[in-house]
This record gives structure tokens, C-alpha cells and sequence, in this order.
């Protein structure tokens, strides 16, 4: 090769070398401009602007099976402080879940109530924990064959001893008290452990019997009456469950006649920030794909879903529809 040659070579790896870097240059530029116009547009509200934020009526979702959601409860603790959020409306599509984690929604959308209109629009289905978490709203509206109500609580806990006894599979216990860990699914429970177990729920059951009666107006004798009934929507308006019938649209009009809502003001959803999962009652299995590899089913997930499925632990306020 000749040095004429290897002169240009390098002439040319040189004008690459100065392209790569000046394209970097400007795409550091770039960043740096796009970055404090970002701060710039959020500080002065112009953010809000031009991504449609500004005053509006926040949207929330409350769909599937109600467990432990901090993010939930974040978003919500977050629209009572966005002086933005003129009104909340709740839509449910919910059967309910676990008791508890009803309660703690219940109680947060009532210190949101407080703050600002919230109305709750039962889409499908709105029954057991998530039938609370609608009762904390002002004003409920739903579809004429939406599914609402089964007021009440339950516990579960399946009895595999003689699974267990077909396997061969002996259980040894040793336990601090009769009534540790019990009831145990290794197992029949004693009256003793039943006896437990039903002081627990009626102790949860007439807790949410008392919120009810508070917030619908309804006698805590009839709603004991209801024995976990689920209603239509056009029977819970009767029995006064439910104030009206209709969706979004009729609780925009609520707000509006009730509470001077603009009638054109932005409905903009907010929902909370989480991380991406796939486990939980959520996914019946986990799908993987790696490269050129055939779909294949991720045994977690499905041993997770399982789980979920079969060992609800603790009280449940839930609808099964069976």
C-alpha cells in the first residue's frame, strides 16, 4: 500500500472521527435545551398547558380484585393536594377482595371526599370491598344491569388432610396454643378455632354495616336483611344503594347541578404510578419470549396465580358470582 493511500485513509477516519463527535456535541446540546425547557415549562404551568392538565375532573379506575395497592392510595392522597382536580370521579368494575385493603381505600377516598367532590360510576360489576370504596363518594350512579351490593365478609381455608392421607403425607404440629394457626388447611377445625373465626367476621361485618347505614341512610336492620344479596342497578336505586342510574355522563350532570363543575371542563384519567408485574391474581400465567424461542409458559407465574387463587388468607369482603 502505498503512503498516498494510507494518507487518505487516515484523512477519511479522521472526517469520521470529527462527524461522531459532532454529533454527540449536538445531541448533548439538545438534551440540555429539551431538559430546562422541561423545568421551565413545569415550573410556569405551561407543561400543564400543553399536555391538556390544567383544572379538570380526575378519572379514577378501580378495576379486578381489591388487594394491599399503596400506589393507590398514593394517587389518591396526590388528587387530594392537585389543586387542579376540580372533582373525582371513581369508576368500579370490581367484585371486591380483600377486606382490609377495602377499608384502607374506603378511608382514603373518604379524606378525598372531604377535600372535593367524588362521585362513583359501578360500570359492571361494584359489590363486597369494592361496594365500599363506592359507598365513600357523595353520589352513585350505575348501569341498569350492573351488579351491586353483597354486603358482608367470609373467610376460606380448604381442609387437604385427606388429599394428604391418600399421598401417604403425614403433618406434626407443634403449637404454642390451641388455637395457634388455626384453622389449619392440614386439617378439620375445632368448634373452638370456628368459634374464632366467626367472632372475626361479624366483628368485620358489623364495622361495615356501620359505614353503610352512615353514608347510604339506610337502616343497619335492613342491611343485615340484604344477607350478601347482589341487586341490578335498577333494584339498588330502589333499595338505595345506588342514587341514579347511568354512567360518566350522569355523574358529570351530578357534578355539575350539584357542585358548579363546568360542564365542558377536561375529564382527564389519572392512574397511579407502579412498576410492571405480571404475578398476582392479576395473570393466570407469565409469558417469555427470548430471542427466536417458541412462546413458553413460566412456571412462577402460574405457581403464583395458584397461590392467589387458592389460598386467600385473611377475611375477604368478595363477590364470587357462583
Amino acid at each position: 500500500m502505498s503512503l498516498d493511500s494510507l494518507n487518505a485513509e487516515a484523512l477519511v477516519e479522521r472526517r469520521r472521527l470529527r462527524r461522531s463527535r459532532s454529533f454527540w456535541r449536538v445531541l448533548a446540546v439538545v438534551f440540555f435545551v429539551a431538559l430546562v425547557a422541561g423545568l421551565v415549562a413545569q415550573s410556569t404551568g405551561l407543561m400543564d398547558r400543553l399536555t391538556g392538565r390544567g383544572d379538570h375532573v380526575a378519572r379514577v379506575e378501580l378495576n379486578g380484585f381489591i388487594d394491599f395497592d399503596d400506589p393507590f392510595l398514593t394517587l389518591l392522597e396526590t388528587l387530594e393536594e392537585d389543586e387542579q382536580v376540580q372533582a373525582v370521579v371513581l369508576r368500579i368494575n370490581s367484585p371486591g377482595g380483600v377486606a382490609v385493603a377495602g377499608e384502607a381505600i374506603y378511608t382514603q377516598l373518604r379524606q378525598l371526599a372531604d377535600a372535593k367532590p367524588v362521585v362513583t360510576v359501578i360500570e359492571g360489576i361494584g359489590t363486597s370491598a369494592a361496594y365500599l370504596a363506592a359507598s365513600a363518594s357523595e353520589h352513585i350512579v350505575a348501569r341498569n344491569g350492573s351488579i351491586v351490593g353483597s354486603i358482608g365478609v367470609m373467610a376460606q381455608f380448604p381442609d387437604v388432610s385427606e388429599l394428604l392421607d391418600t399421598l401417604g403425607v403425614t403433618m406434626y404440629e407443634v403449637r404454642s396454643g390451641e388455637l395457634k394457626a388455626q384453622p389449619s388447611i392440614f386439617g378439620p377445625p375445632s368448634e373452638d378455632a370456628l368459634a374464632e373465626v366467626e367472632r372475626l367476621i361479624a366483628s368485620n361485618f358489623d364495622w361495615f354495616v356501620d359505614q353503610i347505614e352512615e353514608r347510604r341512610g339506610i337502616d343497619g336492620a335492613v342491611i343485615r336483611g340484604f344477607e350478601g344479596t347482589v341487586f341490578t342497578g335498577a333494584r339498588s336505586v330502589e333499595v338505595g344503594l345506588v342514587d341514579a342510574l347511568g354512567g360518566e355522563d350522569a355523574a358529570m350532570t351530578y357534578l355539575t347541578e350539584t357542585h358548579g363543575v363546568d360542564a365542558d371542563i377536561d375529564v382527564l384519567d389519572r392512574a397511579p404510578s407502579r412498576p410492571m408485574t405480571f404475578a398476582g391474581p392479576t395473570a393466570l400465567v407469565r409469558l417469555a419470549l427470548s430471542g427466536d424461542e417458541p412462546i413458553r409458559l413460566d412456571a412462577e407465574g402460574l405457581k403464583d396465580s395458584v397461590r392467589d387463587a387458592m389460598l386467600l388468607d385473611g377475611i375477604l369482603s368478595l363477590w364470587h358470582g357462583r
